[in-house]
């Protein structure tokens, strides 16, 4: 009976297809797992989800996956499309909380990083050629992230 509870009409298939359209889906196939495995899980708990509910769980893990108007996930993106659309960061901030704007940094420098080094590969130039900085700023972008973001190192913590 697990493939009748996991069956899925044309509607919730369009739905998920179309979450997954919008979603800049950064962990690529680990992003597209944790959805099937959230709505397969729960379709076939010991209490099983309706069809939409578990689809609608599944679909928490890309964030507000219904918001075509803007991309979901990290607050980075938002931020990003924040500025990209002009519109002004008020929700991003809720009262009494502080905005992370380190990790968003890092988060840009990280991006930046790893797509000219993605396009300069796929050109087979150097990431030089691309942009007004070296390949090996690009590279000090990507493990500054990286060890900005491991919990384990304690610099990661309340940086500021």
């Amino acid at each position: 009976m697990t493939a009748k509870r996991a069956a899925l009409n044309a509607t919730q298939h369009e739905r998920i297809g179309s979450a997954l359209r919008r979603h800049p889906l950064p962990g690529n196939l680990r992003e597209l797992f944790r959805v099937a495995y959230r709505i397969l899980a729960a379709r076939n708990d010991v209490e099983p989800m309706a069809s939409g509910d578990a689809v609608a769980y599944g679909l928490e893990v890309l964030g507000d996956a219904s918001a075509a108007t803007r991309p979901v996930g990290t607050v980075s993106a938002a931020v990003a499309h924040a500025f990209a659309t002009g519109a002004p960061l008020d929700d991003l901030l809720p009262a009494g909380e502080k905005l992370g704007t380190r990790d968003i940094l890092y988060d840009f420098q990280y991006f930046m990083a790893t797509e000219l080094r993605r396009i300069a590969a796929a050109r087979t130039v150097s990431p030089d050629a691309l942009s007004d900085v070296t390949d090996r700023t690009l590279r000090s972008w990507v493990t500054h992230r990286k060890e900005a973001s491991d919990p384990r190192n304690p610099a990661s913590e309340n940086e500021g």
